[in-house]
């Protein structure tokens, strides 16, 4: 069974419909933010689902509750029930910097022989390395140049990708080369090229492997082509040529060698 973005087991982040919305906040983000700041009575510096909810229509979105509901869901990655309004503005900030779609499209293959799901993910990643490094970017919010783990917790579901804990842990020590807890921003970009540099390799090597079999198949039936115009060009056997191929075999039958006589070339002479 093939699973795509919403699959139980690595979907829930971001979908295209969410997207759109995200993106009309984005537009006017610091008016939303404003919003937050000001509805913000405990001072808390956080975000509740019913204020995200709140703030929509003030700015002149209108969405369905569904999907209201499962945007602040991909934000709240954690499921806290509370975005902290920093976390909101680096998320709105992303995509209003971006014109073009954020989201991963890609199946998940989950047949029992299939590769485990966090190596999928990270496929995924290498082969979109540049907005997966454009989000990077814009949530490090000390600007130190390193992802720690709640921040690439962050990133996946904004995505559209949103697995369990466990397997984002598996994916985020395979980058951990060090085993430090964290990735160097630069290393880590560093490891989608490389990777994505030997995935490139291997494509390449199948296409050509590819080629040469069809080359291969065109030999042969250029091959075929070639001894069916020979064959056109063969005259018809006459009449004549039949009968002498006809009594060729009587004339071998019926000639036989005396017992007493040696074959020439042994000894013997012609008579």
């Amino acid at each position: 069974m093939k699973n795509g973005g919403s699959s139980t087991k690595a979907g829930g982040g971001l979908n295209r419909t969410q997207e759109k919305l995200l993106k009309l906040l984005a537009v006017q983000h610091e008016r939303v933010l404003s919003c937050f700041r000001s509805w913000d009575s405990d001072m808390d510096g956080h975000i509740s689902r019913r204020e995200f909810h709140k703030a929509l229509p003030v700015v002149g979105v209108v969405a369905e509750k569904e999907t209201i509901d499962n945007l602040y869901a991909t934000i709240d990655y954690a499921h806290e029930g509370r975005v902290h309004w920093k976390h909101m503005e680096r998320v709105l900030k992303w995509a209003a910097s971006s014109k073009r779609s954020n989201v991963i499209k890609v199946d998940f293959d989950e047949e029992f022989d299939a590769a485990p799901l966090h190596t999928q993910i990270r496929d995924a990643l290498v082969a979109n390395a540049a907005r997966v490094m454009d989000l990077f970017r814009e949530l490090d919010p000390n600007m130190d140049g390193i992802i720690t783990k709640r921040e690439f917790e962050e990133a996946l579901p904004l995505l559209g990708m949103a697995p369990p804990r466990e397997t984002v842990l598996l994916l985020f020590e395979s980058f951990d080369v060090d085993g430090s807890g964290s990735i160097d921003f630069h290393e880590f970009y560093r490891l989608l090229r490389r990777a994505d540099a030997n995935a490139d390799a291997g494509r390449k090597k199948r296409t050509k492997a590819h080629d040469e079999d069809d080359e291969e198949l065109v030999s042969i039936s250029a091959l075929k082509r070639d001894v069916l115009r020979e064959c056109s060009k063969l005259k018809p056997v006459s009449k004549a040529d039949n009968d002498i191929r006809g009594a060729a075999p009587n004339f071998l039958a019926s000639a036989h060698l005396s017992p007493h006589l040696s074959p020439i070339g042994e000894g013997a002479s012609p008579a």
